[in-house]
């Protein structure tokens, strides 16, 4: 599966916590969902520095663009959980292709759990057909 090809389907697929998902569909979608954070992170302290710097010299103008910033931000915040709850439920099929029930995520909530849940992530999906759909390589 292509970059392209797995941020269509991370896209389409944004609500659906059922069914499987590919290795390659999963980390490139945590691939885009880590760029499109950090150009909204890089674009939003941008606009803070000049706001900060232009209320100095122009307070109207400064003003204003902080403003901008402050839409921006929340922008950001809508986006953030969107991207937030795709990816959940990306990492519950990428499970479900493990064999592996999505509640395995609660593991996040556990001193290093993180590292258990990110091994399944990371080893190769079931290659027959499983209780939650058909194989998908």
């Amino acid at each position: 599966m292509t970059f392209k090809e797995a941020v269509a389907s991370g896209w389409a697929n944004k609500m659906e916590f059922t069914g499987r998902s590919r290795r390659s569909a999963f980390w490139f979608w945590y691939l885009f969902q880590g760029l499109v954070i950090t150009a909204f992170v890089l674009v939003a302290v941008g606009v803070f520095a000049g706001a900060t710097a232009l209320r100095n010299s122009n307070e109207t103008l400064g003003t204003i663009v902080m403003v901008i910033g402050i839409i921006l931000a929340i922008a950001m915040g809508v986006v953030g959980i969107i991207l937030s709850v795709a990816t959940i439920a990306a990492a519950v099929r990428r499970l479900h292709d493990r064999g592996q029930s999505g509640l395995f995520l609660l593991l996040y909530l556990v001193p290093f759990g993180n590292i258990v849940v990110l091994v399944f992530l990371l080893l190769p999906g079931m290659p027959t057909d499983n209780q939650y759909g058909p194989a998908t390589s």
